[in-house]
């Protein structure tokens, strides 16, 4: 993938783990949370070791770039239409 696409799947994860991040919390705490601080919201653990074996975590910012490239590639959607809704 060239850097450009790169780019915008970064900024597309934000927006998908700000859109998952609101549906964990009420409306009133739903409003403080924007792309710009979601990193503040989101745990620093990003894998889980269990059976022997290194997991990524899921909802983390790694984890969503690496659905959001599978579905592209697999679907050829546009990046700027991948939601929550695809990759949950």
């Amino acid at each position: 993938m060239n850097s450009k696409l790169c780019k915008q799947i970064r900024k597309q994860s934000k927006t998908i783990l700000v859109e998952w991040f609101k549906t964990l919390v009420s409306e009133e705490q739903s409003k403080d949370v924007d792309e710009s601080n979601i990193f503040t919201y989101l745990s620093l653990q990003t894998h889980i070791f269990t059976e022997g074996q290194m997991y990524l975590s899921a909802y983390t910012p790694k984890w969503v770039v690496k659905k959001v490239k599978t579905l592209i590639k697999k679907t050829n959607m546009d990046v700027s239409s991948v939601g929550l809704k695809d990759i949950g």
